[in-house]
């Protein structure tokens, strides 16, 4: 009987992703999982050359950017990660 249950769930999971309107989303952000990646690589260098440019006054202002930048970078790479976690758990088969 759990087993049938646990059947009918993972069907109504995937009559759902099947016409979820959120799929384009989930389905290029796990194709390219890469870009997220990167982006949030980058992030990081930026965020760590950001924390290195603190050290000089002279050069204080850029590392405010290079902070933004950065932190936004990981952010973009942390919710790409989420996502694909997510559709992975909605779809075990990926």
């Amino acid at each position: 009987m759990p087993g049938e249950v646990r059947r009918r769930e993972v069907e109504a999971s995937r009559r759902r992703w099947a016409t979820g309107a959120s799929r384009p989303v989930f389905l290029l952000v796990e194709d390219y999982q890469w870009v997220h990646l990167g982006i949030g690589i980058l992030g990081n260098c930026l965020f760590l050359t950001g924390s290195f440019l603190f050290m000089s006054e002279s050069t204080k202002g850029v590392a405010v950017y290079f902070f933004i930048a950065g932190s936004t970078g990981m952010l973009i790479g942390s919710v790409g990660s989420a996502i694909v976690k997510l559709a992975r758990r909605r779809r075990p088969e990926l």
